[in-house]
């Protein structure tokens, strides 16, 4: 009886999804999914792939100026600000306790919000991963991964997969799924892309993070 409940189970047909159709819906939902998990009294690690990740996100009082600068010209509102900045502390209260595997873009202009929103952004992640335990953290930059996309996984927990996204309007049309077995697939893929990239990022894996701190330090200083 147990295997062909978990037969049927594995069937990718039987999954269930939701789909986070705007930007506002999907971080509503990314929050609600990652302390549903920490409800349970359980952490996830904390695998995304997409632009600078959310841990570029600053975790400040949305009143704080870093919000402003991260903007320039542009103004979200407060309520897309809370609803960031809510995301951010979720999985980062995810990724302190069980760690993450990051797979970024340094070297997104950000043009439409100006240099020195793209010095905020940087600056932001930077500080995040210096304070990260070595150990913790796996990341990897990848110059050939489109801006249109972005993926999350927090463990086994949940999955989040972005299709489309716009400057100024951020990712759209999210697919959400609980289904084990849909996420395990995922999983696998992401970490050999991951290994892939480490396997020619300068430093190996062991020295993921000190590579990256260096990029992204240097790219600051430059801009």
């Amino acid at each position: 009886m147990f295997d062909s409940l978990v037969r049927r189970a594995q069937l990718e047909s039987q999954a269930l999804f939701e789909c986070a159709q705007y930007q506002e819906e999907r971080t509503t939902m990314m929050v609600a999914y990652a302390k549903k998990v920490l409800e349970l009294g359980a952490h996830g690690h904390v695998r995304q792939k997409g632009g600078l990740s959310s841990f570029h996100i600053p975790d400040k009082p949305i009143t704080h100026p870093d919000w402003e600068t991260r903007y320039g010209p542009l103004k979200p509102g407060d309520y897309r600000c809370r609803l960031q900045r809510e995301e951010r502390l979720a999985l980062e209260e995810h990724a302190r306790q069980s760690g993450c595997s990051l797979i970024v873009k340094p070297s997104l202009t950000y043009s439409k919000y100006g240099e020195s929103a793209r010095k905020a952004r940087l600056t932001e992640l930077l500080a995040f991963l210096e304070s990260m335990p070595d150990h913790f953290v796996r990341v990897a930059v990848s110059e050939r991964m489109p801006t249109s996309g972005n993926i999350t996984m927090v463990g086994n927990w949940f999955l989040a997969e972005s299709v489309s996204a716009a400057i100024g309007g951020g990712y759209q049309q999210t697919i959400f799924t609980r289904h084990a077995p849909s996420i395990l697939a995922k999983l696998e893929m992401f970490d050999r892309e991951l290994e892939e990239l480490l396997k020619t990022q300068p430093g190996g894996a062991a020295n993921s993070k000190k590579f990256v701190l260096k990029s992204i330090a240097s790219m600051i200083k430059n801009i």
